[in-house]
């Protein structure tokens, strides 16, 4: 069986749960938002590609959707959020991770 290099780039040719980049040591970050916690991957690098088409064509919930696997993404929905909840939650993510917000 190949090993894949520590620190070698993760194919995208899926998207991964929480528990799987965990698993995979891809390393996360813990975002708090209307008294929820929510895991993000550490670094929008870690993201699946889609996450990045999402953003250029300024759809923030589906960057949120690929962005938040899972479990997570379900938990995010039925809290039904407003289309401010999508803008605000991407922004502290954002801003854990040390990127601008959508309003910069």
């Amino acid at each position: 069986m190949t090993t894949i290099p520590a620190g070698a780039k993760v194919p995208t040719d899926h998207q991964k749960t929480a528990a799987q980049i965990e698993a995979e040591g891809i390393a996360t970050v813990q975002v708090e938002y209307k008294g929820e916690t929510y895991t993000f991957p550490a670094g929008i690098e870690d993201a699946d590609g889609d996450v990045l088409d999402a953003i250029d064509d300024q759809k923030l919930s589906h960057a949120l959707h690929g962005l938040l696997e899972g479990d997570e993404w379900a938990r995010f929905k039925a809290t039904k959020p407003r289309v401010h909840d999508y803008t605000d939650m991407f922004d502290a993510y954002a801003k854990v991770i040390g990127l601008g917000t959508t309003g910069e």
